[in-house]
């Protein structure tokens, strides 16, 4: 039976210890309850238990970016870059998922 574990893949899969966060364009990852992470290089991470919170992109705040897994997207500013550098078309008035997640 194959793995039905969805997985979730990174273009800088770097992680800290402890829970780190990943902020995720539209709807398809709230309430997912359990994902394997792409470690990069074909490896993929155990099975880690989520916790979403879906959020209009303009009302984040630096604090609820704080353990973003990429440092460069731990501000409002830095984080809407990168989200326009994967999505030309991405607006600031889009709802985001916030995808928590605990990496030992």
């Amino acid at each position: 039976m194959p793995d039905e574990c969805p997985i979730i893949e990174f273009r800088s899969p770097a992680f800290h210890s402890g829970r780190n966060l990943t902020v995720r364009r539209g709807h398809r990852w709230h309430g997912v309850g359990e994902a394997r992470l792409d470690l990069g290089q074909g490896a993929l991470s155990t099975p880690l238990a989520l916790q979403t919170q879906v959020r209009r992109f303009d009302t984040l705040q630096a604090i609820d970016l704080q353990c973003e897994h990429d440092a460069g997207c731990r501000t409002p500013a830095g984080l809407l870059a990168e989200l326009r550098h994967i999505h030309p078309d991405f607006s600031a008035e889009e709802e985001v998922t916030l995808v928590f997640f605990d990496f030992r």
